[in-house]
């Protein structure tokens, strides 16, 4: 319902009565090492609202309000979310879909985070031999 009255809401007549206002709702847009294009919230809006082509007021307020949705709770939540709204149930299919996305972007996630770890290892490992071999007591 919230969604609704965002989206139909006018700067003549704005209704955010229902809009949540938690700060806690774009907390994972504010870690420091989010760097990664396909999980940053710019990359879910412009999913649904694409660049290419002009959109109206409209359009972008009710992406923008979708991606931070999608961004907060996943692809499968935000759908029936949506979806329980305009009182329509998901198909097998569209969930089906969403939980795919979800767990492929979980996966994905879960490998570049490793990877990252594994390098800062590895360079931590290089350093601090360096560091060792730079110096011996009685060498000089």
């Amino acid at each position: 319902m919230a969604i609704d009255r965002h989206v139909t809401s006018t700067d003549e007549c704005p209704d955010h009565s229902l809009c949540p206002a938690e700060l806690f709702l774009l907390e994972r847009c504010q870690r420091d090492n989010t760097k990664n294009s396909n999980e940053s919230l710019h990359s879910v809006i412009w999913s649904l609202a694409g660049k290419e082509h002009p959109a109206s007021l409209f359009a972008v307020e009710a992406a923008v309000a979708e991606a931070a949705l999608r961004f907060n709770t996943g692809n499968l939540h935000s759908t029936t979310a949506i979806l329980y709204e305009m009182d329509m149930n998901a198909t097998g299919t569209g969930s089906r879909t969403a939980r795919e996305k979800d767990h492929r972007r979980s996966i994905s996630s879960t490998k570049k985070r490793t990877a990252s770890l594994e390098l800062q290892k590895l360079v931590k490992r290089r350093h601090e031999c360096r560091m060792h071999s730079d110096y011996a007591s009685g060498a000089f």
